[in-house]
């Protein structure tokens, strides 16, 4: 079933099976043609019900049924590449369909393209600068309006769920740790982890595997079996090094706990920086292949009263927080990206310190990038 199937090994012949099988409703829409102008509404709207099935190159006759023989659309470069950007750029929250492109056999240069929906746990996705929620109905797409805004209540109740489940979870890993303050705790975590994204197998390969530089290189030694997931702790490190505790579960939650390094009551940024580009570049090696919107986070434990230290900053630099955090909402795709993943570091830098009576961005960024470039991470 199309539904929810796999798409790498699909035929034509299926397809042709399935269009006989189900006409246009709430679970299934045909288009002889791409147009942009349709991916955003199509999509979400079968995201924010129940899921779904859109094909393209399949006409239909006055009963929303499929016309046959399949005629299919010209293959063009790229066909994938502007579904998948639509729904990235103009979704919010972005979303990221499976799409296959199938040969018309006997027809050369004609494709059926199969976009493959799930019903989405971060529903309600909106469009047009997020002002618009579209759902199915049985023959069409209807806009939520204001007379119906139960409906986009329940879809925001319906997100809660994963939610809640994620901060127990998270807490779940902090009862585990054994570093306490002063520390630097950093989580990233699937904005809405409702399901396992990661198999054991895979998971546990890569976590043995993390010898390269940029992570914590010493993990493979200490690795052992939690609930839901894996753990490694180095509560007594060699000189030069911070005792740290890590997990990561089958959700794609990772956990960072680091002792933080200091002289008295000063705090080192250098310090702070590399443990955020270590700990977010080991989250997008663990969960690369993966489809999730990211959700980043970082805590400073037991720094009230400290001072932050970095090269050329001076003034009235002292927390008067016992705890201070950051948090931002990214992609695994942003992370990949050379060029933002400092972007994104020194955003999170930046709210922390806030809070250490800091706030020249520019000051703050070009700081962070030169951390990340003597530490040698992206």
């Amino acid at each position: 079933m199309l539904f929810s199937a796999p798409l790498h090994s699909l035929e034509l012949r299926q397809i042709e099976q399935f269009c006989r099988n189900w006409p246009e409703g709430v679970r299934v829409e045909y288009k002889r043609e791409l147009d942009p102008r349709h991916i955003p509404k199509v999509v979400s709207s079968f995201a924010n019900t129940v899921g779904g099935v859109w094909i393209i190159g399949v006409a239909t006759d006055v009963e929303n049924r499929a016309v046959f023989p399949i005629r299919g659309i010209s293959r063009t470069a790229g066909i994938e590449e502007r579904i998948t950007q639509s729904c990235y750029h103009n979704l919010y929250p972005p979303l990221l369909p499976d799409i296959t492109i199938i040969d018309i056999p006997g027809d050369e240069g004609h494709v059926v393209v199969v976009v493959q929906i799930l019903e989405s746990v971060e529903a309600p996705h909106a469009i047009e600068n997020s002002t618009k929620v579209y759902i199915r109905t049985n023959t069409t797409t209807e806009i939520i309006q204001m007379a119906e805004i139960d409906r986009i209540e329940y879809l925001l109740k319906r997100r809660q769920q994963p939610e809640q489940m994620r901060e127990e979870m998270i807490e779940d890993m902090r009862g585990r740790s054994r570093i306490g303050p002063p520390s630097i705790r950093i989580v990233v975590s699937p904005r809405y982890p409702w399901r396992s994204i990661l198999g054991e197998d895979v998971l546990l390969a890569r976590l043995k595997e993390l010898s390269h530089p940029g992570t914590y290189v010493n993990l493979q030694h200490f690795i052992r079996l939690v609930r839901g997931g894996f753990m490694s702790e180095e509560v007594r490190p060699l000189v030069n090094q911070a005792a740290y505790h890590f997990e990561v579960n089958l959700h794609g939650i990772v956990s960072c706990y680091v002792k933080l390094v200091m002289d008295g009551p000063r705090i080192f940024l250098d310090q702070i920086v590399s443990e955020l580009g270590r700990a977010l570049n080991l989250a997008r090696y663990l969960l690369r292949g993966t489809q999730a919107n990211i959700l980043a986070r970082v805590q400073l434990h037991g720094v009230k009263d400290s001072t932050i230290i970095a090269s050329g900053w001076q003034g009235n630099l002292r927390s008067v927080e016992e705890v201070v955090q950051a948090e931002d909402n990214l992609t695994l795709e942003s992370l990949d990206d050379a060029l933002l993943f400092p972007d994104h570091i020194a955003e999170l830098v930046r709210q922390l310190m806030w809070s250490f009576n800091v706030s020249d961005r520019e000051v703050i960024t070009q700081a962070t990038k030169a951390i990340l470039t003597k530490h040698g991470l992206p």
